[in-house]
């Protein structure tokens, strides 16, 4: 049985542009923290693989600290980590992909095709790709079938099934149902998708781990899964984000109350307290 989990678009150093300088900084540190915190998750739960789908970074040269910071947390993880860089934190020659020492657990798929990566240990043979633009109008996974050797397959994409527009690896599903895969991991789509099966093939988007506006609401984290010898996956979400956006409705009566509590809080910065020694005249 092997235990892993799957996440996507961390999208590191994004600007928050909609908050004030200051707590966009804030929200900056906290994602940060994001990694270490999944780190601890995959040590304590004794997950054995790691499968990033894209765009950990929100653009292809981000602050090299901050993809240091990522590196070790992944060094940290005792598992082996897959990552197939995405069309933010596309694979190229400014790439921290390819500027930043990588740990020996981590490895990132480069080639804007499909790369096959084998883990015999565990019997499993990985099969990824990564953007080297920040398009990718061929889908990688067109005229893929995984051998049927016996060992279990899986597929670590960052891209689109069926979308209208050719622009980030369009997967078509008739693909999906030929590759063989056990497993198909996707990035790219910040709202976590229920599973999917095409074939025999099981996929998802877990969405992003933390939201970063009022266009990314609810519940945010990653997929835990498991994959057994005959190669049946399951699936569960894991909340992980340490804040969420969503949009409430209220009525009137909710609208007055806070109206009302405003008023007396404006009230009281304006009227000074009353000091105990005061004497009446």
């Amino acid at each position: 049985m092997l235990r892993f989990i799957h996440a996507a678009d961390f999208h590191l150093d994004s600007t928050f542009a909609a908050l004030t300088p200051r707590q966009a900084a804030a929200r900056r540190r906290e994602s940060r923290e994001l990694p270490v915190r999944l780190a601890n998750y995959v040590n304590q739960n004794n997950i054995d693989l790691v499968l990033l789908a894209g765009d950990l970074f929100d653009s292809a040269a981000s602050y090299r600290d901050t993809a240091e910071e990522l590196s070790a947390a992944l060094g940290q993880m005792e598992a082996q980590v897959y990552i197939a860089p995405g069309n933010h934190d596309w694979y190229g020659p400014s790439s921290p992909y390819l500027t930043v020492k990588w740990p020996e657990n981590v490895h990132i798929f480069t080639q804007p095709r499909l790369e096959t990566m084998e883990w015999p240990e565990k019997n499993l043979v990985l099969h990824g790709a990564a953007f080297t633009h920040g398009e990718q109008a061929d889908g990688f996974l067109t005229g893929f079938t995984a051998p049927a050797d016996g060992k279990l397959h899986i597929g670590l994409l960052h891209g689109e099934i069926d979308p209208s527009e050719a622009r980030y690896d369009p997967i078509r599903k008739e693909e999906i149902a030929a590759s063989g895969l056990a497993y198909l991991a996707l990035g790219h789509i910040h709202k976590r998708a229920e599973p999917l099966t095409f074939g025999g093939t099981v996929c998802a988007w877990p969405g992003c781990p933390e939201g970063r506006g009022f266009d990314e609401l609810g519940e945010k984290g990653f997929y835990s899964g498991t994959i057994d010898d005959s190669g049946k996956v399951s699936l569960t979400f894991v909340p992980f984000a340490r804040r969420r956006y969503e949009i409430l409705t209220v009525g009137k009566a909710m609208l007055l109350a806070l109206s009302m509590r405003k008023f007396c809080e404006s009230c009281s910065l304006l009227v000074p307290p009353v000091n105990s020694t005061h004497r009446e005249l």
